[in-house]
């Protein structure tokens, strides 16, 4: 059975509009649907809710009997084959938001011409009707607004912006956890976008909403949330002449809150706070943000120190390690300039930082042959030079173009001299021995 939302009169199922009012027909809460399985994989069974843009059952996956909540879209939302592969291409990016404060989209499709989807099931209360019931407290009203933060910002991360924030989207179970639901689709020339009394002024002149309008959505709702009544009243022109005049604060008296809604609810968008962390941050108390602040530089510290702790353990600089190692580094220097000084080779600096020894060089290794030590080579150059200055510099040859007198000749020439001649001959001769011969170059035969 299917009821008209104006005049409340009862239908078949198979009748889409009033005839009396015109409005679109609501299936009737606790019936069961008529249709029974939905492209192979989902039973329907009771009806769980419905609204303007589509009809929620509570549906049996047939593969293992899991529970989910179906929405069934009616026809007119999305009339065209454009519009709905353009809705099923926003499904799709909603289907990968991860987000706690999201309900999660399991499965879509097109079932004759109408969109469905597959949703975990959720809490069947919304915010609207915790909001009949009580005045929230400062506590419990920022809990639920960073809750919907969250899940605000992770959909906009995944390329989608709810278009329809508003008390009756926002579902809570015992403990006041959040689920978001009802992301809508834009379509042109329709406005099935929102609820006026929260929808941004840009929305109301038919502007593509951006996480900005859903910052305006979300200050009404605190407002409402903390002082028991609507931020604007009215409909349409209404609401948008309420706007042009901020809200009063009657119950809540915290300056913060006040000034973050006000900010909030800026006409221009470029005046409001730009992302939800902005938000969340302007709305804590100063005594909370020290609280925070303290919490995180002790969990700064504490990163800190397990940090040090993990490079201690690995052999990583820290405060007592650096001063072992310098005291390593200093006695390691003073070793190697003293055996730098003993073997007589400059001492290299390292580039590494100043008063700092870096290791000689290697010496290239020769194929074949034992590479000797440094002090090895010095004591081989310092023998070296000692045969040097034992031996005579030029060795004494005799000229090649003297031709050596027959032994005859020296002894008859010798016996013919006089006994003084014989001794100036022996004379010279000793003198030209001690002198070095001329080489075979400048000596011309006689």
């Amino acid at each position: 059975m299917k009821r008209c939302r104006e005049c409340k009169a009862q239908y078949p199922d198979d009748a889409q509009y009033c005839p009396v009012e015109g409005s679109v027909l609501d299936d009737v809460v606790g019936t069961v649907a008529s249709e029974q399985i939905i492209e192979n994989k989902f039973r329907l069974g009771k009806v769980l809710g419905g609204n303007r843009t589509g009809t929620v059952y509570q549906a049996y996956r047939l593969s293992d009997e899991s529970v989910f909540a179906l929405k069934i879209v009616h026809k007119e939302i999305f009339p065209t084959p454009i519009l709905a592969s353009r809705a099923q291409r926003e499904l799709k990016n909603l289907a990968q938001i991860k987000s706690a404060q999201v309900v999660k989209i399991q499965d879509f499709g097109l079932h004759r011409a109408s969109i469905w989807l597959a949703m975990d099931m959720c809490p069947d209360k919304t915010l609207t009707s915790v909001l009949a019931e009580k005045t929230l407290t400062v506590a419990e009203s920022l809990n639920i607004v960073e809750q919907v933060s969250k899940g605000l910002e992770a959909a906009a991360k995944a390329g989608v912006i709810h278009r329809d924030v508003s008390p009756k989207n926002i579902l809570l179970d015992e403990e006041q956890r959040v689920s978001l639901i009802n992301f809508s689709v834009p379509v042109k020339g329709r406005d099935h976008s929102g609820v006026t009394g929260y929808m941004s002024p840009e929305q109301l002149k038919g502007t593509p909403p951006d996480l900005r309008s859903n910052i305006f959505s979300l200050a009404t709702i605190l407002y409402q949330c903390l002082e028991g009544k609507r931020a604007f009243d009215g409909d349409g022109e209404a609401v948008a002449l309420a706007q042009e005049n901020l809200p009063v604060f009657e119950v809540c008296k915290k300056e913060n809150i006040q000034n973050a809604i006000r900010k909030s609810l800026d006409l221009d968008p470029s005046k409001r706070f730009m992302t939800f962390r902005e938000v969340v941050k302007a709305l804590r108390s100063p005594s909370q943000k020290i609280k925070e602040n303290i919490a995180m530089s002790n969990k700064d510290e504490k990163a800190n120190t397990e940090d040090a702790k993990n490079k201690t353990l690995m052999g990583f600089a820290s405060p007592e390690v650096a001063k072992i190692k310098k005291e390593i580094d200093a006695k390691k220097q003073a070793m190697e300039a003293k055996e730098a000084k003993a073997i007589g080779t400059p001492v290299p600096v390292s580039k590494r930082g100043p008063g700092r020894i870096s290791a000689p060089p290697p010496i290239p290794k020769m194929s074949g042959k034992k590479t000797k030590s440094p002090a090895e080579n010095v004591a081989k150059s310092k023998a070296a030079e000692t045969n040097k200055v034992e031996k005579p510099a030029v060795k004494v040859e005799a000229p090649a173009a003297v031709v050596a007198k027959p032994a005859e000749v020296v002894k008859k020439e010798s016996t013919s001299l006089k006994p003084e001649e014989s001794e100036s001959m022996k004379t010279k001769n000793n003198e030209k021995a001690e002198k070095p011969s001329a080489s075979t170059e400048d000596v011309k035969p006689k």
